[in-house]
């Protein structure tokens, strides 16, 4: 196109009298104007959409934060009714309901009792380990016999306990 021209009108419409035709139509600015405009369509379509999906997680995070406080009040909750079951006084009136009551100190017949007795200490080293002989004859019983009295007798001195035979520290 020359300086001096005019660039030519969407529309031409004749301006002669009495002339009859047709609109004459510039189709390559009528094909820019359409590219233009559904490229325009296109960028407001994925602003919507990228908008749209922002939206819903928002609302999806909006939610999970309910649920979490919502589980968190229930949490603390059961912990305290936990408290409150497990607690000295409701234990003791359940108890009153059911009809228990607490055993005497003195009363062997409702706590544990275990009785012992040390053998004889008559074993070698505390400890000892059984000797071959003993063990590979097939008896083993004389030797593992020792041994448990030493393992028994080292736990007596460790614990405190004294034996029947041993004079007392």
């Amino acid at each position: 196109m020359d300086r001096g021209q005019t660039p030519p009108p969407f529309f031409h419409i004749s301006q002669t009298a009495g002339r009859t035709g047709g609109t004459r139509v510039d189709l390559h600015r009528w094909a820019y104007i359409g590219l233009v405009m559904a490229l325009l369509g296109l960028a407001a379509w994925l602003y919507l959409e990228q908008t749209t999906e922002v939206a819903w997680y928002g609302y999806e995070v909006r939610q999970l934060q309910d649920r979490k406080e919502r589980l968190r009040r229930e949490l603390t909750a059961l912990r305290a009714q936990v408290a409150v079951a497990g607690s000295l006084t409701r234990l003791e009136a359940l108890a009153e309901e059911l009809d228990y009551t607490m055993p005497e100190a003195t009363d062997t017949s409702r706590r544990l009792v275990v009785e012992y007795r040390l053998l004889d200490a008559d074993a070698d080293a505390a400890g000892a380990l059984p000797d071959a002989a003993d063990t590979a004859s097939g008896a083993g019983e004389p030797g593992v016999a020792r041994f448990v009295r030493g393992l028994v007798g080292q736990l007596g001195e460790w614990f405190g306990v004294v034996s029947e035979g041993s004079p007392t520290p």
